[in-house]
């Protein structure tokens, strides 16, 4: 009792002081609430973030960039990975220049050659499922939203002679949907145009994989994008990767890899 006696008489004698050490220890209080319902958000957030993005996992030839160095990844081995456990699915590419005189294209500058030059023409071969095309340079297109006019691949179009072309080489080329170029040899279609907003990527033509392959004789893949079922798997399907493709063979790099 003499305590609370005690205490209840510094309390009357030092009000301020007892109203500032009341506040203090509020504000202490709320600070840790705030702290772990944001630490709590954010690790919500995080989750989510990782659900999204961390599933996928991209192959290559080793040392390559894009269409540049590496070669290609046997299409036989490739295939093997289709048997790993827990991938939902596995979309392959190619990646090349277009070095013919049928087109033009809209950059020049640094990088071109002596004095300038023209930049090459990027072009690609992909699975006609895929919704969303990974640029060589780390950049993608959403096909749902970028063609502005024509369409895009349909399952039937797998080895069928049609592309679609960037905005900026169709423009420079006067070139517009149902339009046929001559591509190594072969009339390809124009079935749609597609705008990035980036002069790279509008500087491509983009066809099925098949038909990529069979008209810049091209025997293997450049790139394979594995998704796996869950982020938690991504490591054992790396391991069974290395399986199939040793270091010397093959970069491999998931989603963890490139936002770390």
């Amino acid at each position: 009792m003499s305590i609370i006696k005690r205490s209840l008489r510094n309390v009357m004698r030092s009000p301020f002081r007892s109203m500032a050490i009341l506040a203090i220890l509020a504000m202490s209080i709320g600070l840790s609430l705030t702290m772990l319902t944001v630490n709590g958000a954010s690790e919500s957030e995080l989750g989510s973030i990782s659900g999204l993005v961390g599933t996928d996992i991209q192959v290559s030839p080793a040392g390559s960039f894009g269409p540049f160095g590496g070669g290609e990844l046997d299409e036989a081995d490739v295939d093997e990975l289709l048997a790993l456990e827990n991938v939902n699915s596995i979309r392959k590419s190619i990646s090349t220049s277009y070095m013919g005189g049928a087109l033009e294209s809209p950059l020049t500058g640094r990088g071109g050659g002596p004095g300038g030059g023209t930049r090459p023409i990027m072009a690609m071969g992909v699975s006609p499922e895929m919704d969303t095309i990974i640029l060589f340079n780390g950049g993608t297109i959403d096909t749902t939203e970028a063609v502005q006019s024509g369409r895009y691949f349909e399952p039937g179009d797998s080895n069928a002679d049609v592309m679609v072309m960037g905005d900026g080489l169709a423009e420079i080329n006067s070139l517009s949907v149902g339009d046929t170029v001559d591509i190594e040899g072969v009339d390809v279609q124009i079935i749609g145009i597609y705008d990035t907003g980036s002069q790279l990527g509008d500087n491509m033509l983009v066809m099925p994989i098949e038909t990529a392959q069979r008209v810049f004789s091209v025997d293997g893949v450049t790139s394979v994008i594995i998704v796996a079922d869950d982020v938690s798997n991504v490591d054992g399907i790396v391991a069974g990767i290395r399986e199939v493709f040793d270091e010397d063979t093959a970069d491999v790099v998931t989603a963890e890899d490139r936002y770390e």
